[in-house]
């Protein structure tokens, strides 16, 4: 026996990459996509943030008290976090259920979102998919599946069937 007859491959060639591990390259897709929708909100961000310093200033002129400067502020991320995930939302939505099928984040790693039939998502699947998403992230064992699972689906892929693989 040669060396190479000792190899004991795991991958036959030509089978879909299906269980290669994507949790961090998925995490690292997300990370790229977060970055992308904080470049075009951050102006934004910066004037939230701008207007509850400047009330704090009117309310607050001795540093001691806290007159309503935690309900604004409180509010104001509120309305600013509600902000980042609709902007977030359509940017999902729109590019997974677009030809491209992928976000750029995704592009970046040669992922693309399929249904279970390799077909590319409907927007209606795609809305599911990214509200799933918030709650799987929120869970954490909803991302945590995607390096369980054998299609390497996470909680919101799983009940949005849909699969995530490399181009």
């Amino acid at each position: 026996m040669n060396m190479d007859e000792k190899r004991i491959s795991f991958r036959r060639r030509g089978a879909p990459n299906v269980l290669e591990l994507q949790f961090w390259t998925r995490f690292l897709a997300f990370v790229i996509d977060c970055l992308i929708i904080n470049f075009f909100l951050f102006p934004l961000f910066l004037l939230g943030l701008n207007s509850s310093l400047q009330l704090f200033a009117l309310e607050c002129p001795l540093l001691n008290t806290n007159n309503g400067y935690s309900g604004f502020f409180t509010g104001n991320l509120i309305f600013l976090g509600s902000i980042y995930l609709i902007v977030y939302g359509l940017y999902s939505i729109l590019l997974e259920s677009s030809r491209m099928q992928a976000t750029i984040g995704k592009v970046f790693f040669r992922y693309r979102v399929y249904d279970l039939g390799g077909n590319r998502i409907s927007f209606l699947r795609a809305v599911l998919r990214y509200i799933l998403k918030i709650i799987s992230i929120v869970s954490i064992i909803g991302v945590w599946l995607i390096d369980i699972t054998w299609k390497r689906q996470g909680l919101h892929d799983l009940i949005a069937s849909t699969i995530v693989r490399r181009k």
